[in-house]
């Protein structure tokens, strides 16, 4: 087994890390955008639903808007964090 491990290791290990920075980055830049997108609904103070039966509701979008930009800045943090450390680290095969 310790063939196959040093096998795997020796010859895709820099593809795999590059594939997952890559990923990461992804998430990063999607996060971004859902960052942007809670910023633009926050500024709406309400949001008119019109039922089928005629009748219309009224939501707030201030407390879903809030909890979604804190969750993307939480995550983008999370993610650069990580990132950086997978780039800078110095324990490398």
């Amino acid at each position: 087994m310790e063939f196959f491990d040093r096998l795997m290791v020796k010859y895709f290990w820099k593809f795999g890390t590059r594939l997952f920075n890559v990923l990461i980055v992804v998430l990063l830049v999607f996060n971004g955008i859902l960052a942007l997108l809670a910023y633009k609904v926050h500024s709406y103070l309400l949001v008119v639903a019109y039922l089928f039966d005629g009748g219309t509701e009224i939501h707030g979008t201030t407390g879903p808007a809030i909890l979604l930009y804190l969750t993307a800045l939480a995550n983008i943090f999370v993610l650069a964090m990580h990132l950086m450390a997978r780039i800078f680290r110095t324990d490398c095969y």
